[in-house]
């Protein structure tokens, strides 16, 4: 019968004392087990389960959400509180299972059927695993027991259970209420709102890193107390030799074996942007002291025709002190094998038990021809290179030789899915999309558990606006790697457009928190902060990128849109020419073009935003600013025309692959309703009525009705936008108003 494999939480539940029950009132027990199977049927239809199977008095089902389960459980706890004999404890874990015809079996299921003795009565106990997955989702206060033996389990889980009694009030709610934060973005007029996104990393698409390879400035970061046992670092492998040509080799290299031993959840493996952002020859205490962990990898590589030579140690950081190192003189062929054996030995000197989960991470490590994986190498360093056309069509490139030469290279598939979506991050053509999607999908049909794949379906799913599979991808990712930046980053992104922001926010500190030294973690945190408004902390991001990486110049665009946002015109202005300076980019144009309309000098921002076109001709948004450019300007109703026309067929065909941009529908209702396409324009802004939108939207919204002669309408959307926060004196002197200066409500809402 033909088996599959899947990542699932997994629900376990048992009577407490039905043995006994039995054993002196039969019928009271049968009719226990009847109320207790339809409540368990009624929670799992509620919450998405499905039950496998009925083993006795107990029950055993599965979810694709840990969120779902959880929830499951509480309703099943609340439900039988109305049933005085009918007690149970609950187990969940999130873990592998094989799937065979109707029945499931597997690790996952042992682990989880171990953790039910350890429930209370009438409560919960969960994996390490599952807890992970609903930090900041839950308002529960689970408590740790340790960890305790499992029989026939042989790696070390930490349990965590749950009762009412651990709550002050005596109850807690399944899911704790995410508060929707409003954006409050004080802009000096509505033109200035479209700074919002005009981060390198903040726009509608979720701009990936155009990142410059990092200097040896780090950032110094309060670590624990605690250095975790099994914790590692694996440092880039030197290159021996006298060809320069290699390095990509031995940074793949390095990078690979740290994957591979981010996959044994017995270990905590420090990211690889952390690691490699620390100064060479850095001494073990340093890397302690900067990574906290307890062990390090490093060693070198000698490439030479077939041949490889990798010779590494293990060092503990505390001492300095050698406790194994060896030397491998292999054909390249065996590259993948020596990996093995280098992540086995590291595991059997730390004298950790691995779980079956864990050797079967190791076991897909499969056998790859020497010359695929040298182009994949090849195709990853690539990707490491600041994103420009150039850069990722040789990733894309060197990713289809490996792929032409082994054809189930999964790795390989993910990494060109992943360069085909930053592709189109660039050229936002919607060929290139479908080329993204096409690819990406493809690799669905696989059977490998491995971040990397996940992470690059999370990106595809995020880029075409499918927020809560872009989500579930990046959570699996992240099961898959705890130290996964890309699945942390992802998931924060992911829950910002799913206004969950309180949520959103939790990931991008724990990004930081787990690579203090890798620009992008801030970069994104920074965007975050800025579109909520809170400036000065976002320009503390900012600052700590450019400190990073003084020659980084989106970062000194981002840094110039905080300052110009938090009223330090003259400071925005010059980070966006320091920006340009370093690398000419139309986020920085587009701004610099801003800061002149506001200064009323349309002209020269109508040349920015052509410069901004220049670089990025299928940008909806630049063609919507030129317009309204345009619009201050004599004899230019045509061009203005023209442009409106221009953003409309661009952001037409966004609205293909994206449909659930609040952000486009509204910039696409204002361009219509600017070149009087009333019903195009009302259709849209009837679309988005519902919706729970921000401020700078609401207030986007109010012009295009303003532009479409409702004055009602044009004041009810200023008024929310009010609410929501956006800045009474901005609305007050926004020159789009003037006609309403004088109206009675219009005084009202400015007041």
């Amino acid at each position: 019968m033909h088996q599959n494999r899947l990542l699932a939480a997994i629900m376990f539940t048992d009577i407490v004392g039905y043995t006994s029950l039995m054993e002196h009132d039969e019928s009271e027990a049968l009719y226990i087990l009847e109320i207790n199977r339809q409540i368990i049927q009624t929670a799992l239809k509620q919450y998405n389960g499905h039950c496998t199977k009925e083993i006795g008095d107990g029950t055993l089902s599965t979810f694709h959400s840990t969120v779902d389960a959880l929830a499951c459980a509480s309703k099943i706890l609340t439900l039988i509180a109305q049933y005085p004999k009918l007690n149970l404890r609950i187990a969940l874990h999130l873990g592998d299972i094989i799937q065979e015809g109707n029945d499931i079996f597997g690790d996952g299921v042992n682990i989880t059927a171990r953790l039910e003795p350890l429930a209370p009565c009438n409560g919960i106990a969960i994996s390490q695993h599952f807890h992970a997955q609903i930090q900041g989702k839950t308002s529960y206060q689970f408590k740790s027991i340790g960890f305790p033996t499992l029989k026939n389990i042989s790696s070390k889980i930490e349990v965590f259970t749950w009762h009412p009694s651990y709550s002050s009030n005596g109850a807690d709610k399944a899911l704790s209420s995410v508060s929707r934060l409003s954006f409050s973005l004080t802009w000096l007029n509505y033109k200035t709102a479209f700074f919002v996104f005009l981060l390198a990393l903040g726009g509608y698409f979720g701009w990936q890193q155009k990142w410059l390879s990092l200097n040896t400035t780090t950032i110094t970061v309060n670590t624990p107390s605690n250095v975790p046992e099994s914790s590692i670092a694996v440092l880039k492998f030197a290159n021996i030799g006298a060809s320069l040509q290699n390095q990509y080799f031995n940074d793949g290299l390095s990078e690979e074996l740290l994957n591979l031993l981010a996959r044994i959840k017995e270990l905590k493996v420090a990211s690889r942007t952390s690691t490699w952002a620390l100064p060479k020859n850095v001494t073990s205490a340093m890397v302690r002291e900067q990574l906290n962990v307890n062990y390090m990898v490093e060693g070198s590589i000698r490439k030479s025709n077939d041949k490889v030579r990798i010779t590494v140690q293990l060092i503990e950081t505390k001492t300095g002190f050698h406790l194994w190192s060896q030397t491998y003189d292999r054909k390249l062929d065996d590259t993948l094998v020596i990996q093995d054996e280098i992540a086995l030995k590291i595991t059997t000197s730390l004298k950790l038990l691995l779980s079956a989960q864990s050797l079967q991470a190791l076991a897909n490590n499969k056998q790859v021809n020497a010359l695929a994986y040298e182009h994949y190498l090849k195709a990853k360093q690539f990707l490491r290179q600041p994103k420009t056309k150039t850069s990722l069509l040789a990733a894309i490139e060197s990713f289809n030789s490996a792929i032409a030469i082994e054809n189930t290279f999964e790795l390989a598939r993910a990494g060109k899915c992943k360069g085909l979506i930053e592709f189109y991050q660039l050229s936002l053509s919607n060929d290139d999309f479908q080329s993204a999607e096409k690819n990406c999908l493809a690799i669905l049909k696989s059977n490998s558990y491995q971040s990397e794949i996940y992470n690059s379906l999370g990106e595809l799913y995020l880029v075409s606006g499918q927020f809560e599979e872009a989500e579930s991808n990046f959570q699996a990712a992240l099961t898959l790697d705890l130290s996964s930046v890309d699945a942390l980053i992802g998931i924060a992104r992911a829950q910002t457009k799913l206004t969950n922001y309180t949520i959103a926010e939790q990931y991008f500190i724990r990004a930081v928190q787990t690579a203090p030294n890798y620009g992008e973690t801030h970069e994104h945190y920074g965007s975050y902060l800025f579109y909520q408004g809170r400036y000065t902390q976002a320009i503390n991001e900012f600052k700590k990128v450019i400190l990073l990486n003084p020659y980084y110049g989106d970062a000194y665009n981002s840094l110039g849109a905080a300052y110009f946002a938090n009223g330090d015109v003259n400071r925005g202005v010059q980070s966006f020419q320091k920006s340009i300076e370093i690398n000419e980019n139309h986020e920085a144009y587009s701004n610099l073009g801003t800061a002149f309309f506001i200064k009323k000098n349309f002209v020269q921002a109508a040349n920015m935003y052509q410069q901004a076109i220049d670089l990025s001709p299928d940008d909806y948004r630049y063609w919507g600013f030129l317009a309204e450019s345009f619009e201050h300007i004599a004899n230019k109703k045509f061009q203005m025309n023209d442009a409106y026309a221009q953003a409309i067929k661009r952001a037409e065909k966004m609205l293909v692959i994206n449909d659930k941009s609040n952000e486009l529908l509204v910039s696409l209702a204002l361009y219509y309703a600017k070149i009087n396409h009333h019903y195009q324009a009302r259709n849209l802004l009837n679309k988005l009525k519902n919706k729970d939108l921000l401020a700078d939207s609401l207030y986007t919204m109010s012009v295009s009705y303003l532009a479409l002669n409702d004055k009602v309408q044009a004041l009810n959307y200023l008024s929310k936008a009010i609410n929501k926060g956006y800045d009474k004196e901005l609305a007050f002197a926004d020159e789009s108003f003037m006609e309403l200066s004088k109206h009675k409500r219009f005084k009202e809402l400015t007041q």
